[in-house]
């Protein structure tokens, strides 16, 4: 019997040997792609596809209902823990162990968090949206009890991974443990308020648990990942100046510190003020790491060189990224002052838009842009569709300005404005679908192959490039 051994897994023993560091089973792995997969078929159907019909429905004349407040609350959970969640965690199990220069266990506790969370999202979104449905009540509580087992899976794994590496500790770890936690915290709070939810058979969650449960995921687990990763791997993408260290401390202790008085006093119901203290604390630990992370400031060096079909424009969508983090905190901190003084700063909010400005304008810009730099190189591959990016760039930028008009104006204006919103964004979602899942397939890594030959020969010959590479 003829046995096939893929060729990514092929290593030849003088190579194993001359090696600085031993060959490691887990290095020849893709661990994840069935992560960056399952978090884009979520976006494309309960997330952005949802999202953007409850806002497009008003429009042909359905009322906001039970059934609006019950999409709009597990369209949240599909938002972020099946989009922005799964694909946080599947780039975690890639470059956590690289941090660390150590191994991961696999490929069970991938597969296991994998399919745990996608169920849990599934569940939640059914069970709460068919109101009265007799087995509502046992599909929440497995969604609530599936969350929690793949969330648990997954800090016990990384925080394995993070304790067994050969590298000395960095600053980065702290991030990704304090994501880990939080992720942990955020499943549990879920578990209770599906619990809530059985108990009083009800179809809509209590605003203190869904915002104890939203700050905990949004803020908690995918901020602090996405700002620890910026610290490292962004800033060598980017060829940003060294973090100014104490104030990224600073940032760090802050947002924790912000992030648990928000959030229990979310969770036990204080009053507002506690709440408003917490996330004016969050805000100004936002734009403290923007400022430690020196990402608007000039190069003081060149950007690392492409790789052959590399998107060049990577680097706009997380500046833009940070520019509407920048704007949220602003926002946050408006809306926190006004309470703590009892003088509203701002209009009256409509359909969220703060946590809409940091889901659609800081979360998803973050992976886009980083998306189409890091799975490429993750893969040996090219990145398809470019244009299509710089078009979903665009999409993504009116998507979010509508959205901040348009939460904080009078309603009759605001239907109109939201809806165009949404399309805009279910759009730039579509259009960047191509590059980052095209990146992962064979023919994109084939094309790479022949282009990186070809650039070699031109070098060699010391002839100009002519690869026609963007």
């Amino acid at each position: 019997m003829k046995i096939v051994v893929p060729a990514d897994r092929l290593v030849s023993a003088s190579t194993a040997r001359s090696s600085r560091y031993p060959i490691t089973p887990w290095s020849a792995q893709r661990l994840y792609r069935p992560f960056v997969w399952a978090s884009l078929a979520v976006a494309l159907t309960l997330g952005f596809t949802t999202g953007a019909g409850m806002l497009l429905a008003p429009l042909f004349g359905f009322d906001r209902g039970i059934w609006w407040v019950t999409h709009a609350q597990a369209h949240g959970m599909a938002q972020i823990f099946g989009f922005a969640g799964l694909f946080t965690m599947g780039i975690a199990y890639h470059v956590v162990p690289r941090f660390r220069n150590g191994a991961i266990k696999f490929p069970w506790p991938q597969r296991t968090s994998l399919t745990a969370i996608l169920i849990a999202v599934v569940l939640r979104f059914v069970g709460q949206v068919v109101v009265g449905y007799p087995l509502a009540g046992v599909l929440l509580i497995a969604s609530g009890v599936m969350l929690l087992a793949g969330a648990l899976v997954f800090a016990v794994t990384i925080i394995n991974t993070l304790l067994t590496g050969r590298n000395q500790h960095g600053t980065v770890e702290r991030w990704v443990l304090s994501g880990v936690i939080w992720l942990v915290i955020a499943s549990g709070l879920h578990m209770i308020l599906v619990a809530w939810l059985v108990q009083h058979e009800a179809a809509i969650a209590p605003a203190f648990l869904s915002t104890a449960v939203i700050s905990s995921a949004l803020l908690g687990f995918v901020g602090n990942f996405i700002m620890g990763v910026s610290t490292r791997a962004v800033t060598g993408f980017m060829g940003l100046a060294s973090q100014h260290k104490r104030v990224e401390l600073v940032s760090f202790a802050m947002l924790q510190v912000g992030l648990l008085i928000a959030m229990s006093s979310s969770a036990i119901e204080a009053p507002s003020e506690f709440f408003a203290s917490g996330m004016l604390i969050v805000a100004l630990a936002v734009l403290l790491f923007v400022l430690a992370l020196r990402i608007f400031e000039r190069r003081p060096k060149r950007r690392p060189p492409a790789s052959p079909g590399a998107y060049l424009r990577f680097h706009w969508f997380i500046r833009c990224a940070y520019g509407w983090l920048i704007v949220d905190a602003i926002v946050i901190g408006l809306e926190s002052i006004g309470t703590l003084t009892g003088n509203r700063l701002l209009p009256n909010e409509y359909a969220s838009p703060v946590i809409h400005i940091f889901t659609v304008g800081f979360v998803t810009s973050m992976i886009i842009g980083v998306g189409s730099r890091m799975l490429p190189l993750f893969e040996g591959a090219i990145v398809p569709a470019r244009r299509a990016l710089d078009v979903s760039m665009v999409l993504l930028g009116g998507s979010f300005l509508l959205r901040t008009v348009g939460g904080f104006t009078f309603e009759g204006f605001t239907d109109s404005v939201l809806a165009v919103s949404g399309v805009l964004g279910f759009l730039a979602i579509v259009l960047s679908v191509p590059a980052l899942a095209g990146s992962m397939r064979k023919r994109s890594r084939d094309a790479y192959r022949v282009l990186a030959a070809e650039q070699g020969r031109v070098k060699w010959a010391g002839g100009a490039s002519s690869t026609g590479i963007e």
